[in-house]
């Protein structure tokens, strides 16, 4: 079966396409991500888990951040974001097996995960939310669905129930990475907690490769030292580097928001012809993707660049050579959609400097605030 490769921003499309691979499955579904709580889109997800084992008795696999609550009370039947505290109860269910994951005192597993009958793989940088899916989202996010290529599948799909799913609450040993599919699609993790990580160094190799050009879409740009280092090499020898990340925040977390503009402000003024765009349309941008030279490589997934992705969370991402499907699609979604609703920042400017000062001195302070 030839892969084809489905990039869908529309968060409309997302959520209908999402439902319909649940509704699609015949043996089993492997979901892994960061936020469940009781809300429509939750509740849809779960109506249709329930009516998919109910029909034709399929294996279903949810691993999820456990959050505070679990880990005080041992609770391992409701999920709960701490942010709003609105359990989703999944006890009772026959045939679907939940794990919360925690790999540190408040984070885990920040991935976002579907896998369906070890064929079909949705690569996702939004949670299961309304405020991500359908017609309220305040987050813009991007599925990416990848389907004919079953090495990639199989080594998703092994990752969610072999690796986090074994790992209740304080997991006995860390999680391991995957062994990674040969071919131009490539399944990376990074887990502190295991000090394992193929995250990083995908994204310097990438880095020192550009001849031309680097695009860098994330909601928190702090980059590690390493892949900080790289970048700076890269502005010094002539590629131009551009870099977006959220300027207003119409949702709740506003310092948040501004400790990562003046982080941003801070970093990208040491890189060489470095350009910063921040995003001013609805909602908060919450990308996180990588391409270099026009597609040459493509890197996507749920890394944020910043501390709890760094030093707690167990992340993903995939990468592709030379894919031009998906590179394709990636940059019509970033250019006609994504950066119109952007702004240039001059880093030059007075404004700009002040900005970058004080909120890189807040950021550099209190990392593990932000």
């Amino acid at each position: 079966m030839t892969r084809r490769i489905r990039v869908v921003g529309d968060a409309t499309e997302a959520r209908d396409q999402y439902l319909e691979l649940l509704r699609s499955a015949r043996r089993t579904i492997s979901i892994s991500t960061w936020m469940l709580t009781k809300n429509s889109f939750a509740l849809e997800v779960l109506a249709v888990l329930k009516q998919r084992i109910a029909e034709r008795n399929i294996r279903v696999t949810v691993v999820c951040f456990g959050g505070f609550l679990p880990i005080v009370t041992g609770a391992v039947s409701g999920v709960v974001d701490i942010s709003d505290g609105k359990p989703l109860d999944l006890a009772g269910i026959q045939g679907l097996t939940f794990h919360p994951h925690v790999s540190g005192l408040l984070k885990g597993a920040h991935e976002k995960l579907l896998v369906v009958d070890g064929r079909t793989v949705l690569f996702s940088d939004r949670n299961i939310g309304d405020d991500y899916y359908g017609p309220s989202w305040q987050y813009t996010g991007l599925d990416v669905v990848v389907t004919g290529d079953r090495a990639l599948a199989s080594a998703v799909d092994a990752h969610i129930v072999s690796n986090l799913s074994t790992h209740l609450v304080f997991p006995a040993r860390p999680p391991s990475a995957p062994e990674l599919p040969d071919g131009t699609l490539q399944f990376r993790v990074k887990s502190p907690a295991a000090r394992v990580d193929h995250i990083t160094p995908a994204y310097v190799d990438a880095v020192r490769a550009a001849t031309h050009e680097i695009v860098i879409a994330n909601c928190v740009f702090r980059p590690p030292p390493g892949l900080l280092a790289a970048l700076r090499a890269a502005g010094k020898r002539g590629v131009r580097v551009t870099v977006v990340v959220p300027f207003e925040d119409q949702v709740s977390q506003r310092i948040h928001v501004g400790a990562t503009r003046g982080a941003a402000l801070a970093v990208a003024q040491t890189i060489a012809g470095a350009r910063l765009l921040g995003y001013k349309g609805h909602g908060t941008m919450h990308h996180k993707y990588l391409w270099t030279d026009e597609g040459k490589t493509v890197l996507f997934g749920s890394y944020n660049m910043d501390f709890y992705s760094e030093t707690q969370d167990v992340e993903y991402v995939v990468r592709t050579e030379g894919d031009e499907a998906f590179a394709g699609q990636l940059a019509a979604y970033h250019r006609q959609w994504l950066v119109p609703r952007c702004r240039e920042v001059l880093l030059s400017s007075c404004c700009a400097e002040t900005g970058a000062a004080f909120f890189g001195a807040v950021a550099a302070l209190a990392p593990c605030c932000f």
